[in-house]
């Protein structure tokens, strides 16, 4: 699982990185970060339980597309607030 997370991570990066340097589409950059989400999530990293003010929700079947919901939403977040200077950084931190 540790070789998935760091594989993937440097994959984000790359996107990143050729976005900043080329300018790809949304559409383009959304399908990388799916693939990229879809390769840790068959590499074992899946969010099976939620909790909401103490209720444990199971999510089955669904947990596939929550994670990544969870992976291409987190990363498109703080790639929406990469235009303030050490802003996107400081939040990827905390």
């Amino acid at each position: 699982l540790i070789l998935a997370i760091s594989s993937s991570l440097i994959a984000i990066s790359l996107v990143g990185f050729a976005d900043d340097a080329w300018t790809i589409r949304g559409r383009q950059k959304l399908a990388a970060q799916v693939l990229i989400g879809l390769f840790l999530c068959f590499s074992g990293l899946q969010i099976h339980e939620v909790t909401l003010f103490s209720f444990k929700i199971q999510l089955g079947w669904m947990a596939i597309p929550v994670t990544l919901l969870w992976l291409a939403g987190t990363s498109n977040a703080l790639n929406l607030i990469d235009g303030s200077d050490g802003l996107c950084s400081t939040v990827g931190i905390i």
